[in-house]
């Protein structure tokens, strides 16, 4: 019944050309619907808010599951891990027997695949005859399956995203809700994670052969139980620290679910603690904005298409709220107001990057004050935005039309020199070398 609901929700939420959202009315009232069903709605609600594009919608559930959280005495980030479901898997399994055959659903790969047997031999597919004498069963398996399918997509992308927060969890907390959890635990136990100790120090480690080791393969002592978990990122420790995880991973053939030991890096550099507030280093580029609007909300970022109605200002921003460190991020766009450059609904076709900034309750931050870890994870995303978004990636583009004023600059990232143009090379930037 949930799954069908969210569903539900997702279809009145999408937005037709010219249109607007189906029906928002229904799609607000199955998210109050989920919202009142307990964490399996909160499940659902976590789900929906990545899947859907609307911020409106999106602070809507943000609201919800914050109402939810203060009733049961929790953060909204606790209550989201209370929710996530164990798709009835057990360290990342479930068997399933429907007659004479055994089906087996179980993660792999970073997918929900059901593989098929019958008297111990494997089975390529689903035999047909339970089309008929097992329709009911076979109905469930395929739920199952899709449902844990989009409950993984869902916590790993969470995961990504919650670098920037540096959420540290007690150790009784992170065992039950991220390392024995029949699903979650598939991503938990391939990442690597600091382990805090009250004293102030701290120890990386891995899950391998059923225990936590080191960069060097090395078992770790018993935990104490005042130890405290934070996903392990890059940025966070030397460059000898950081190139054992790669060798141990590339040595063992291990891959990570997400980006973590590889991970692009974005460190200060001179000419931005030279300009104390803000950052040039994503400035001057032009994107599509339907394009970047697309991946600013696929990263948790809020931004409002610019049209050519809107007039009072000549730029606005996409802001990325940091709350486990009271700061956020801005990305500044201008419309590129040119003839003929807006679509059907008054909405310009592009966009034209400018500065990034952090602030507070009290305006700017500088940027020595950010931490780098924040840092980082906002200007890998403002490069991902300008990597992806930029027309320079057009071949097509002058071909097209185009716009005449901006052709230098479609010719200089499309053809320039390597390094002119801060495309998707972080480690010119970091000081790191690709792996």
């Amino acid at each position: 019944m949930y799954s069908s609901l969210a569903e539900l929700a997702l279809k009145c939420y999408h937005r037709v050309p010219g249109q607007g959202p189906v029906a928002v009315s229904l799609g607000n009232a199955c998210v109050m619907a989920l919202a009142q069903s307990g964490l399996p709605g909160i499940a659902h609600l976590s789900r929906l808010r990545q899947r859907v594009k609307q911020t409106s919608t999106q602070a809507l559930i943000g609201s919800h599951i914050k109402k939810a959280s203060r009733e049961l005495g929790v953060t909204p980030a606790e209550i989201e891990d209370m929710a996530v479901p164990t798709c009835g898997l057990v360290a990342g399994r479930a068997r399933f027997e429907l007659g004479e055959y055994r089906a087996e659903l179980l993660l792999t790969g970073g997918k929900a695949e059901v593989q098929w047997a019958k008297d111990g031999k494997q089975l390529k597919s689903a035999p047909a005859a339970l089309k008929q004498s097992h329709a009911a069963e076979l109905k469930d398996l395929r739920e199952a399956q899709t449902l844990a399918q989009q409950t993984l997509t869902a916590q790993r992308e969470r995961l990504d995203r919650s670098f920037v927060e540096g959420r540290q969890l007690p150790l009784a907390w992170f065992e039950q809700y991220y390392l024995e959890h029949g699903l979650l635990g598939y991503l938990t136990r391939q990442l690597i994670w600091r382990f805090h100790q009250p004293d102030g120090s701290h120890t990386d480690a891995l899950w391998l052969n059923e225990a936590w080791h080191d960069a060097q393969g090395q078992p770790l002592p018993p935990l104490t139980t005042a130890v405290r978990v934070q996903l392990w990122h890059p940025v966070l420790a030397p460059t000898n620290e950081v190139q054992a995880w790669r060798k141990l991973l590339e040595d063992r053939q291990l891959r990570q679910p997400l980006k973590q030991a590889f991970r692009e890096l974005y460190l200060l550099t001179p000419p931005e603690e030279r300009t104390g507030t803000y950052s040039n280093r994503m400035a001057a580029h032009v994107l599509r904005q339907h394009q970047f609007n697309s991946l600013a909300k696929l990263r948790g970022w809020r931004y409002s298409l610019l049209g050519a109605y809107d007039k009072g200002y000549d730029s606005d921003s996409a802001t990325l709220p940091v709350p486990g460190h009271d700061l956020e991020a801005e990305f500044w766009v201008s419309e590129v107001n040119a003839d003929d450059a807006f679509n059907a609904t008054g909405i310009w076709n592009y966009v034209s990057t400018d500065q990034v900034r952090f602030v507070n309750n009290h305006g700017p931050v500088p940027l020595t004050e950010v931490p780098p870890l924040v840092f980082s994870e906002v200007m890998r995303d403002v490069d991902l935005f300008v990597g992806v978004g930029s027309v320079g990636n057009d071949p097509q583009w002058r071909d097209n039309g185009g716009l005449p004023a901006y052709r230098n600059y479609w010719e200089s990232y499309s053809f320039g020199e390597l390094g002119k143009w801060p495309k998707t090379a972080s480690w010119l930037w970091s000081g790191w070398c690709p792996a």
